[in-house]
């Protein structure tokens, strides 16, 4: 179905996300930072089709990760999740938006409406 790339310092939140998205038949990778994250793709030899990713972490901000990671994948889907919208500065390119706490139902819609919008 797809790789998506999960990040996200809480590993509840992390676990719960991992479930949700592994149940609907997606391949899932998770990283618990930014920097995890980065390393991953280092090598050139893992591709994703979507970043999920958490806006607040310990080692920095999720749209700070997108922008690094699309320098390399400039197409890279990319859906953010936070406590609060407030916090979010507006998404470019195929971004979302995602409002914790959510619902498997509405994590697929936004990974779906992600995907969807491929070039």
């Amino acid at each position: 179905m797809g790789n998506i790339l999960v990040v996200d310092d809480n590993e509840a939140v992390r676990a719960m996300t991992l479930y949700m998205l592994k149940r609907r038949g997606f391949h899932v990778i998770a990283a618990e930072s930014a920097e995890e994250a980065v390393h991953i793709l280092a090598d050139g030899q893992t591709t994703i089709d979507v970043l999920v990713t958490d806006q607040h972490m310990t080692d920095g901000l999720g749209t700070d990760l997108a922008a690094e990671l699309r320098q390399r994948f400039p197409d890279l889907p990319v859906l953010v999740v936070s406590g609060s919208s407030e916090d979010v500065p507006a998404l470019e390119g195929r971004s979302a938006f995602l409002e914790k706490p959510f619902s498997p139902d509405a994590l697929m819609q936004s990974i779906q409406a992600l995907l969807a919008a491929r070039p």
